[in-house]
């Protein structure tokens, strides 16, 4: 009886590996929280190479408004209107440890459930919508606290 419950018990971690297995080969390029996974990568990729530019301006087109941040000066949760007011604080929500972070992120690091796609460990939450009939694939949150960074780094 005791080997009929041990051959039980492979046979239920072999399974539960090959469905882990199965879930992350298909997360390399995400078709998750209901969106499209290849335009998500065209998308993560067209982001990667503007932070490496700095250009604030081309960013500030891959926002969708308000974007909720959070930012150290101050101490919390802010809402960014417009393009205009998300370029006044690119600076500060893409500080040196921002943009290093970004650089180095890869898409087989995401999380996804029904309020979108986080990148490291919800950093960076990217939305994919439709509008007038077309998915459209956005940031809607960044987050950049230290007490985030603190905490995030210590996993």
């Amino acid at each position: 009886m005791e080997k009929f419950f041990t051959v039980i018990f492979i046979l239920l971690v072999l399974i539960g590996r090959t469905q882990d297995k199965q879930v992350s080969d298909s997360l390399k390029i995400p078709d998750i929280a209901g969106g499209n996974g290849k335009e998500l990568a065209e998308f993560y990729k067209k982001f990667k190479s503007l932070v490496k530019e700095n250009d604030s301006v081309r960013i500030a087109n891959l926002i969708f408004y308000p974007l909720h941040t959070s930012m150290e000066r101050y101490k919390g949760f802010v809402n960014i209107y417009d393009k205009k007011s998300f370029l006044k604080f690119y600076h500060l929500l893409f500080d040196e440890r921002m943009r290093k972070y970004v650089l180095s992120e890869n898409l087989d690091k995401v999380f996804s459930n029904y309020q979108g796609i986080a990148l490291g460990g919800g950093r960076i939450w990217i939305d994919q919508r439709m509008i007038q009939g077309k998915l459209v694939t956005k940031i809607m949150t960044i987050s950049n606290l230290d007490a985030y960074w603190k905490f995030h780094n210590s996993k």
